[in-house]
């Protein structure tokens, strides 16, 4: 039986216009950066408000391999800081 593999990549600029820019979500994450930058406790805030779209995303995602669609999380949450303007986190 011949093992058949599946390459997957994305493009991590194509993927934050979409999501921050073009999608259905930009103005959903608009107003969650408002929220962010509103907030007393920004880091807090953004952790609940980037933890309501990971399972979203976790399924829209679902037929991606497990490390692309951790990269991809990864990549969509250093976005989404940079636009709150808030510190990025190591992720070492």
């Amino acid at each position: 039986m011949k093992e058949r593999t599946r390459e997957f990549s994305f493009d991590a600029t194509l993927l934050i216009d979409y999501v921050f820019e073009r999608g259905v979500t930009r103005d959903l994450w608009q107003d969650a950066i408002a929220r962010i930058q509103a907030s007393n406790d920004p880091e807090a805030t953004f952790a609940e408000e980037f933890d309501q779209f990971v399972d979203s995303y976790r399924e829209q995602w679902r037929n991606v391999p497990d490390e692309k669609r951790t990269e991809m999380l990864a990549v969509l949450e250093q976005a989404a800081r940079r636009r709150a303007d808030i510190a990025e986190v190591d992720s070492e």
